[in-house]
């Protein structure tokens, strides 16, 4: 039999109280002006919490992100069986409570035949653990820095090619004194060709995946239609992806965790819709991973919010006696830092030449 937090019954996350506030005046989404959490607001996370924040970061796909950058609440909604201003609401207080941070439209790294790799390592001793986060937080294609409690450290590289991922992958071992874990993080294929117009309306919708069709429209000089004709298209051949920042920091009655597991890469399907469907209430994001070297066991990271620090005791036990499972561990969040500055750099300098040649050519 399972225990409470596997069955349908004693959940661990408070219930939820719907909101009359929202309406359609509030359905622009993330571009919304947030304000700090009302006195005695809630900042624990419920199921129904949960499950919207697994569907704006991620969907259903196995990608690492989401590529409907502009999912209609009406959509989330209908997948979680509540109604359109309930899901604007709660997306709205994970803003204002300061959960979501905030958000960048990013491009699949594989249309510049670059990629991008997630790294975690145990820094011993522990006391040197901060010591090593600030100086790997400043090196170049580092977009994620998570610190746990604990002595883990885990991050997400981005890179242009594979030269450029060895250095710095040596660079990151010689400053933390140990080898670490690898995994490549798969990007769907991606051979559209961006063309100038493309990339000007990339640029203008980048630091708000939401913006409306019109406000950009206005800003480039074009229409509305040819921005939405364009966006469509670059959704639909996946090249882009919606960026979330995360901050565990703001949440109090709730605990973000990070699971990660190893199995052969036979069992991959098997293994991860296991525990994907009995972890359902408190996985808010999959990692699929693929490993450094063929042959080897494949990592998968499943991200979590508890109740308590006694549910991922109880979680991590029984992920260890699923067959196939090679090894497990759960850590804590203790900090995630994000940076936006390669996306926007990428950007900025694909644009800035893009406007030289048309230049040099006029």
């Amino acid at each position: 039999m399972f225990p409470a937090w596997m069955s349908g019954k004693g959940k661990v996350f408070a219930g939820f109280v719907k909101s009359s506030r929202g309406g359609a005046a509030n359905r622009k989404g993330f571009r919304c002006p947030w304000t700090l959490p009302s006195r005695g607001e809630r900042t624990t996370l419920d199921d129904i919490d949960v499950r919207i924040l697994r569907e704006i970061v991620q969907g259903e796909v196995t990608f690492p992100m989401s590529p409907d950058i502009r999912k209609p609440y009406r959509a989330i909604a209908e997948k979680i069986g509540i109604d359109e201003d309930t899901a604007c609401n709660r997306v709205r207080r994970l803003h204002r409570i300061g959960l979501i941070e905030g958000w960048r439209t990013v491009l699949n790294p594989r249309v510049f035949e670059g990629g991008e790799v997630a790294v975690w390592m145990d820094v011993n001793p522990p006391e040197f653990k901060d010591d090593v986060a600030a100086k790997v937080k400043l090196m170049q294609g580092v977009v994620i820095l998570s610190r746990f409690h604990g002595s883990m450290l885990a991050l997400i590289l981005r890179y242009h090619d594979e030269r450029q991922l060895q250095r710095q992958l040596t660079l990151i071992r010689m400053i933390a004194k140990t080898v670490g874990s690898l995994g490549r993080i798969p990007f769907p294929e991606c051979r559209i060709q961006l063309s100038k117009l493309d990339w000007e309306i990339l640029r203008a919708v980048y630091q708000e995946p939401r913006k409306p069709y019109t406000e950009a429209a206005h800003e480039l000089g074009i229409s509305s239609r040819t921005v939405k004709r364009r966006l469509g298209r670059l959704i639909e051949a996946n090249a882009l992806f919606a960026f979330p920042a995360i901050n565990p920091k703001a949440l109090a009655g709730s605990v973000l965790a990070s699971l990660l597991v190893r199995y052969p890469a036979a069992l991959t399907a098997e293994v991860n819709g296991k525990i994907a469907r009995q972890l359902d209430p408190y996985v808010w994001h999959i990692f699929h991973m693929q490993p450094d070297t063929p042959g080897h066991p494949t990592p998968c990271v499943f991200n979590l919010a508890l109740r308590n620090v006694a549910t991922a005791h109880e979680i991590l036990r029984w992920v260890r006696e699923v067959p196939g499972i090679l090894d497990a561990r759960i850590d804590l969040f203790e900090e995630i830092h994000t940076s936006f500055e390669m996306f926007d750099t990428e950007l900025e300098d694909r644009v800035g030449r893009l406007l030289l040649a048309a230049k040099a050519s006029a």
